[in-house]
């Protein structure tokens, strides 16, 4: 068994003071613990690390690997992402290639919907659409944590 694991450090969760419903940016010391429970209690041993930061990327799997675990990551410079502008205007401006914005990201959440097990924040458009095409495979909602507390098919999304 495999866990996924969405680790968002982009524009959104460095906006979340505007507005309520944008994620705020979760700890690596919040994720490791989980997916470290996850693998143990699935008898897994890989991870699938997505994330839209490329030092908190090493961070975390450097973490994993010194638990034992195998970690795999999509391998793209992650540097494109980060900013305090929000990736739409940027692409809008022409100072990021769409293209590899929607490869990398729709790459990612079928690579996220294909494990067995999800660490994530439900309040990433991202996740849930990882964690429902998880759930369409499986014909079940796979074991999954949200950071954020919230819950699946929470707050009419």
């Amino acid at each position: 068994p495999a866990v996924g694991v969405h680790v968002r450090r982009g524009d959104s969760c460095f906006h979340a003071a505007q507005a309520g419903t944008r994620p705020t940016c979760r700890s690596l010391d919040e994720y490791a613990p989980h997916v470290i429970d996850m693998l143990g209690r699935y008898g897994g041993s890989h991870v699938h690390l997505s994330a839209d930061d490329q030092e908190a990327a090493e961070d975390l799997a450097g973490r994993l690997r010194g638990a034992g675990a195998t970690v795999s990551l999509l391998s793209f410079d992650r540097s494109i992402l980060q900013g305090d502008w929000f990736i739409e205007h940027r692409v809008e401006a022409g100072a990021l290639d769409p293209r590899l914005v929607i490869e990398s990201a729709l790459l990612d959440t079928l690579l996220l919907a294909q494990c067995d097990a999800l660490v994530l924040t439900l309040a990433s458009q991202m996740s849930r659409l990882a964690l429902s095409l998880a759930a369409a495979r499986t014909g079940v909602p796979p074991p999954y944590v949200s950071l954020d507390g919230r819950a699946w098919g929470c707050c009419g999304w």
